[in-house]
């Protein structure tokens, strides 16, 4: 019955019959989810997503569309699966969209973000080897998530501790064929992590996302700034080579600054420093002579101020709901930051965008006084401090 209603929901769409598609597919979690609620706001200020023309579903400069939405089956892609009853069903979804198991035509509804961008552009280059894919063809997308609502993004991690006792593993197989989502969770839980989130459906990201395709970044200089992200001797691995690499790295050469420029450039203004700062916490030696007064801090500080870059945006927090249905949210037990300790590259990326805030602040604060102590007191305005005269 499903499937006749969305196709013939489908079908009105496409002549324009039925209302557009909403904004957004939040995950809502119901009184008895309490677990999941700390990670509707659980999010890093920037995610990634790499797309190519074989990914499920679509990406362009407003929509990132999940496979079902794509197809315009509106049942489905417009139901949060968090309102959903078959708890079985539900942790199958999720475990056939990250293990990448083959699906029935238009069965997922997930589309996959990252807070890592050594995952993201190691990536692309996996999927420009293995699809054997013109770069052309190879788009990466950068959003920042304060532009959407709390529940638009949800780490992996809270599904897991969710679901994944709905999808055991096969007994007596190995992990890598059983691809339960317990044997997902266990191997995010122990070293695989990649801070994948997912959000549902079709999400409008007009004006809160840049896309550039991977040619243009080459062309820039991506591989001469970050030669590694093609590694010849190791082209069909991405997450195993990510975790062999997070660590390593040099400390930036001479003209390394003016290529990360030239490649933050080819986003848009609002996107330009946290990629500048998300291509220098790729250079682990770079980042570690790097405190708040470096003079690399000092450049993304100057870049920032000829982008007119917010830096509001960077100390911005999100609230997270204190009652979920009327009852109190009483959080999760999972401590995302152990799984974060794991990602350096993502610990350095948030720590490069906390020394250029903490540094801007400084220099506003520094402006201020200055401000203020060359400004003559009101009261002593008009005041005569020279010799008193006696007036006959």
């Amino acid at each position: 019955m499903g499937s006749s209603v969305d196709a013939l929901t489908s079908h009105l769409g496409r002549l324009g019959l039925v209302d557009p598609p909403q904004n957004a597919l939040l995950f809502k979690p119901n009184s008895n989810q309490r677990s999941i609620c700390q990670g509707l706001t659980d999010v890093p200020l920037y995610l990634f997503r790499l797309h190519t023309s074989k990914s499920p579903g679509t990406l362009d400069k407003e929509w990132a569309r999940s496979l079902d939405a794509d197809a315009g089956l509106r049942e489905r892609s417009e139901t949060d699966i968090l309102e959903r009853k078959d708890v079985r069903d539900v942790a199958e979804d999720i475990s056939a969209h990250l293990w990448w198991k083959p699906r029935p035509r238009c069965h997922d509804n997930f589309v996959s973000w990252t807070s890592s961008p050594l995952l993201a552009l190691r990536y692309a280059y996996y999927r420009h080897h293995k699809d054997v894919l013109p770069l052309e063809e190879i788009k990466l997308c950068i959003v920042r998530t304060n532009d959407f609502e709390p529940g638009t993004f949800l780490r992996d991690a809270y599904l897991f501790d969710y679901y994944s006792q709905h999808d055991p593993p096969v007994p007596g197989v190995d992990p890598r064929y059983s691809k339960s989502l317990t044997d997902m969770k266990n191997l995010r839980d122990r070293f695989y992590y990649f801070g994948e989130y997912l959000s549902q459906g079709a999400l409008n990201i007009k004006e809160k996302c840049s896309i550039v395709s991977m040619d243009k970044l080459a062309k820039a200089g991506l591989l001469d700034l970050l030669p590694e992200l093609d590694d010849e001797t190791a082209s069909w691995e991405w997450a195993k080579w990510v975790w062999k690499q997070r660590d390593k790295g040099k400390s930036f050469g001479d003209g390394d600054w003016e290529k990360v420029k030239k490649i933050a450039s080819l986003f848009e203004p609002g996107f330009r420093v946290p990629m500048a700062a998300a291509l220098v916490s790729l250079k682990p030696g770079a980042v570690a002579e790097s405190p708040t007064e470096s003079t690399l801090i000092r450049k993304l500080y100057e870049l920032s101020r000829s982008e007119s870059y917010q830096m509001a945006q960077i100390e911005a927090n999100r609230i997270v709901p204190d009652v979920v249905d009327g009852e109190p949210c009483c959080g999760s037990e999972r401590n995302t930051k152990m799984l974060d300790d794991r990602m350096p590259e993502v610990r350095r990326f948030q720590e490069v965008l906390a020394n250029l805030a903490g540094f801007a602040k400084k220099r506003k604060e520094m402006k201020e006084r200055r401000l203020r102590t060359a400004v003559i007191p009101e009261e002593n305005l008009g005041q005569h401090h020279g010799p008193s005269q006696k007036v006959e």
